[in-house]
């Protein structure tokens, strides 16, 4: 049953949901669900009514999505929104059937490509090597590392507290534009108290004395662009000649490393600022199949005794 504006296009009905949300979203949420609307709800559906909406109409819609090399994650992020609007506007909610989607492999560093890596981030000058120490070892996001001030860190207690997050966002008004935005970290759970250990302090210490900005990785006087250490990374990684990873291999590397040491998955879970420890199960189960493998290998020595 249709609401009373029921003569409204779906891209409107969408737009005026977005517009009534916008309070409430993150500047990088909101600019996400803007490019949802130009890059595919609108094109796809131009002058449509949403009257004219069939089951048939929004699974294609799907469909098509698919079929032009969307991931299947991605594609049900839009779908989500798009179902949303529609239901705020309409009354109707729709349901459409997806693909399995394939597993995506987790990217981290071996144990020997991590020392590599941090060789080759020392070589490269103190800034990158700090950057990266923090990533691999305090398991925080890029995002996290550029937003980083020097009140974040209390030495007393040799503790990190994560409190933002630098991220470059898409504003799509005419022209494709970006622009670099502070915000709050990806959820509550984000924003955490992390332990230093205590071989960092020094590396820490030494680098706060030649600081020029109250950002910890800075330009003279403010922040770093998250793009620019990217850049750096990568060439990190060619000069320390390992595989092309992404910056966010290192947090991967950090959750890796602990549950290889079989630490407490809660413990990972919460260093990671993940909501819960089913999170981080989904992401690194190849690390419990293999400590599963090594517990029941370990009955080989009751066997060989007996």
């Amino acid at each position: 049953m249709l609401k009373s504006n029921s003569g409204i296009s779906v891209t409107n009905a969408i737009e005026l949901y977005l517009k009534s949300r916008e309070i409430e979203l993150k500047h990088s949420t909101f600019a996400i669900y803007q490019g949802y609307i130009k890059r595919y709800i609108e094109p796809y559906f131009k002058d449509i009514l949403c009257e004219q909406l069939t089951q048939d109409v929004v699974q294609n819609f799907v469909a098509k999505m698919i079929e032009n090399g969307l991931a299947v994650r991605t594609v049900k992020s839009i779908f989500l929104f798009f179902r949303l609007g529609i239901a705020e506007k309409t009354g109707i909610i729709f349901k459409v059937k997806f693909p399995k989607s394939s597993k995506k492999e987790v990217g981290f560093l071996t144990s020997a490509e991590q020392k590599s890596l941090e060789i080759s981030a020392q070589l490269s000058g103190m800034q990158n090597y700090v950057a990266i120490m923090l990533c691999l070892y305090l398991g925080i996001r890029l995002g996290e590392c550029c937003g980083l001030k020097w009140t974040d860190f209390d030495f007393t207690r040799n503790t990190l507290s994560i409190n933002r997050t630098l991220q470059r966002i898409q504003y799509i008004e005419g022209d494709t534009k970006t622009k670099l935005v502070f915000q709050t970290p990806k959820s509550t759970s984000s924003l955490r108290v992390i332990p230093i250990p205590s071989f960092l302090l020094p590396l820490l210490l030494e680098f706060q004395k030649t600081a020029e900005s109250e950002y910890v990785i800075s330009r003279v006087g403010t922040y770093i662009d998250p793009r620019t250490l990217q850049k750096r990374f990568k060439k990190i990684c060619e000069n320390a000649k390992i595989k092309s990873l992404s910056w966010h291999s290192m947090r991967h590397s950090f959750c890796v490393r602990l549950m290889e040491n079989k630490e407490n998955i809660k413990v990972i879970s919460d260093l990671l600022g993940h909501s819960s420890s089913s999170i981080t199960l989904k992401y690194y189960a190849h690390c419990v199949d293999e400590q599963k493998r090594t517990c029941i290998e370990s009955l080989n020595c009751v066997f060989y005794d007996d």
